[in-house]
């Protein structure tokens, strides 16, 4: 007679069962929560990514920067108050009154042109480099401080009719 001995079936104690399962659960989670954060990634940067200048891949906006070459103004007015004392037109005490109005005038000038535009004004002449898009203000900031009396016409637009 043989006698086999009987195969003894143990189910497998609950913590084993935890683990295999739970390998997978916790991969769904791990994946629903990047999906969750992307999803809220996604949509802040679609909600405030225009006003921190980010703009889709590719995608060209408008510049938020505008430019004026304050230095060429100030230049153009200190070699205009030069040529008026040397003709006598004024005298030599009246130039500080005269450019502290221009510099006030300029300042009025860029900050009104800021605030109407939305935009930062730079410096031209302390900029490195900046898309052919970005407007020059130069010339119209000249011409408000011209009409304005603040600044000086320069010598070669007096001379014409």
């Amino acid at each position: 007679m043989t006698t086999e001995a009987p195969i003894e079936t143990t189910p497998p104690e609950p913590s084993e069962v935890k683990r295999a399962s739970g390998g997978l659960s916790a991969l769904a989670i791990d994946v629903l929560v990047v999906v969750i954060v992307s999803l809220a990634m996604v949509l802040l940067v679609l909600k405030f990514g225009p006003a921190l200048g980010l703009t889709g891949a590719g995608g060209k906006s408008e510049p938020q920067f505008l430019v004026a070459n304050v230095e060429a103004l100030a230049r153009e007015e200190m070699l205009a108050l030069g040529d008026l004392v040397r003709k006598g037109e004024i005298t030599p005490a009246e130039m500080p009154a005269k450019t502290e109005k221009f510099s006030d005038e300029l300042i009025k000038a860029l900050q009104t042109t800021a605030d109407e535009t939305g935009k930062v004004v730079l410096r031209k002449d302390s900029l490195v480099a900046a898309p052919e898009t970005v407007l020059d203000l130069t010339d119209e900031i000249r011409a408000k401080l011209i009409k304005s009396g603040a600044m000086q016409q320069p010598a070669d637009a007096k001379d014409k009719p």
